[in-house]
């Protein structure tokens, strides 16, 4: 499954053109503000029925009209789990990783989980 944000969406949300002039979202939560490359890409099993792209559409609208304004978004919840060349899994926030990648947010806000 192709995991890339309706340009659609985008449009409607009115981000499109949008560049983060800060390396992640604004969150008031306590977090830890995690370099996306370090996060294992999360994948939809291919039977979970969404939207788009495995994606639901109103959840993209909401997170991308509260970045446009700049308020606060909810951190992703992260596993502390080295696989591979990664050391987090995300437990958490599907829909704010690929939002994070697709606008080119360098880090996330997140609260880490350790296996135990």
């Amino acid at each position: 499954m192709d995991h890339v944000i309706p340009r659609e969406w985008i449009d409607e949300s009115r981000m499109g053109g949008f560049c983060p002039l800060t390396s992640a979202w604004s969150c008031v939560k306590p977090h830890e503000l995690i370099p996306v490359e370090i996060i294992q890409p999360p994948m939809r099993d291919v039977g979970v029925m969404l939207d788009q792209n495995g994606f639901r559409k109103n959840g993209i609208i909401y997170t991308l009209e509260r970045i446009r304004r700049a308020d606060p978004i909810e951190p992703i919840r992260l596993w502390a789990s080295p696989i591979d060349t990664f050391d987090y899994q995300v437990r958490d926030g599907f829909h704010r990783y690929y939002i994070a990648k697709t606008f080119g947010y360098t880090h996330i806000p997140a609260d880490i989980e350790h296996w135990s």
